[in-house]
């Protein structure tokens, strides 16, 4: 709480009072007619649920003269000075603020959101005008787990900063540590947050987490962001099947490995055949593109306008019929309705990711954020029927890149072996 550094995350157990930070937090400058706050959750329902950031707002913007503006989801007080509460349930989201500007942003359980969410935020973070006396704050609260844990566990907690801050800026879409008179240094810190920190929480609340599976009970009741599922997948995807190396050629044909959707992201995978960590003829996924409620040809063009070359093929979704036909039709690629053999195409994928790096086909760059996160936590449902391969069902959850990757790989081996 009085910690004013320009970038702070507190991350940890359930209870922890992360949430009541943020909200408090928020008051620190209402003093200031152009003070400007918000407070995110990843939908609306999440804010407005019971004792969430909402209402634990009413708990305390009254006493300092707050009145609430239920249908803008505003708190204005007596000096002008303002505090909205906002959803970002989808990924472009962000850009309704663009011609916005705040003095203090924080994401309630961060690891709800994407970090294009979260970096975009950075862009509405400034001053009403010069020497305005303001204090820029970024914030952040979470539990580990959820679909951002490994970009957040990248951002704060695999940084040593918990016992210190330290000073980062971005270059070419990396973090880089830097000393504190760089022109861009921007000041960090992360606070791990345990339910022995908060002496209101309830003296139940400890033994109800003890009936959480052990992964969420060591990440809600311990704060363990190391705690991860051993029962995933793609066990055998690790950090040797992840290279800069798998950059894009523009000498080399591209390909498209996609998932269709619409209330799901889309997700197209841009891969190449090139050589790799010594591979001659690897498969190199260089980019991705996930996106949602968008018309097809939207999609494609904006793809289409990176600075790729054209798809000689694109291998997609068996049932996205729709989608085939707007790409050969109207666009002239080759378009290919891929093999949707669950057991057989995720054990093509493994293959390919190989158990050491001397037998790895398979590579990813790291740019290509959602699609690593999303591989490291692809796990069977164990209580699902079983596929015709005899495992059980893949969890239909934030499966849309391995989806992807899994119908561009199998269909392609398929056609290599009958050549």
């Amino acid at each position: 709480m009085n910690c004013n550094l320009f970038e702070v995350f507190v991350g940890g157990a359930a209870g922890g009072g992360k949430t009541d930070m943020l909200v408090i937090k928020a008051l620190e400058q209402i003093w200031h007619p152009r003070y400007n706050a918000i407070i995110y959750r990843r939908t609306l329902e999440d804010l407005e649920k019971a004792d969430g950031p909402i209402a634990r707002s009413k708990l305390y913007y009254p006493q300092l003269g707050g009145v609430y503006n239920s249908g803008l989801k505003v708190w204005r007080f007596p000096s002008g000075a303002c505090i909205y509460f906002g959803g970002l349930q989808y990924k472009d989201g962000v850009l309704k603020y663009q011609s916005t500007q705040f003095q203090y942003i924080a994401f309630d359980e961060l690891t709800h959101f994407e970090e294009f969410q979260y970096l975009y935020m950075f862009s509405r973070l400034r001053e009403p005008y010069k020497d305005s006396g303001l204090t820029l704050m970024m914030r952040a609260g979470s539990n580990p787990g959820g679909l951002g844990h490994y970009w957040v566990k990248d951002r704060f907690v695999t940084q040593d900063i918990s016992e210190n801050h330290a000073y980062f800026t971005r270059e070419n879409d990396i973090d880089k540590r830097v000393e504190k008179n760089h022109p861009h240094a921007r000041a960090r810190r992360f606070f791990k947050a345990t339910i022995d920190d908060n002496p209101s929480i309830g003296k139940n609340y400890a033994s109800n987490l003890e009936q959480l599976p052990e992964i969420e009970y060591r990440r809600l009741r311990h704060a363990d962001w190391d705690a991860e599922y051993k029962d995933t997948i793609y066990q055998n995807f690790t950090t040797k099947n992840i290279s800069s190396e798998a950059e894009y050629d523009p000498s080399l044909p591209v390909h498209w490995g996609v998932d269709d959707g619409s209330r799901h992201p889309r997700v197209i995978l841009m891969i190449q055949e090139r050589p790799c960590k010594g591979i001659p003829d690897a498969l190199c996924v260089f980019d991705e593109y996930y996106a949602h409620n968008e018309l097809h040809r939207t999609s494609i063009e904006n793809v289409l306008e990176l600075p790729y070359n054209e798809p000689d093929l694109e291998v997609h979704d068996p049932s996205a019929t729709i989608w085939g036909n707007e790409c050969w039709v109207t666009y002239g690629f080759m378009a290919i309705a891929g093999d949707n053999d669950v057991s057989e195409g995720i054990k093509t994928v493994r293959r390919l990711f190989g158990e050491t790096i001397d037998n790895a086909y398979l590579f990813i760059h790291p740019r290509c954020k959602n699609l690593i996160r999303q591989l490291n936590q692809y796990r069977y449902d164990e209580k699902s029927k079983v596929t015709k391969g005899g495992d059980p069902k893949p969890i239909k959850e934030d499966d849309d890149g391995p989806d992807s990757l899994r119908y561009y790989c199998h269909t392609m081996h398929k056609f290599k072996e009958m050549v």
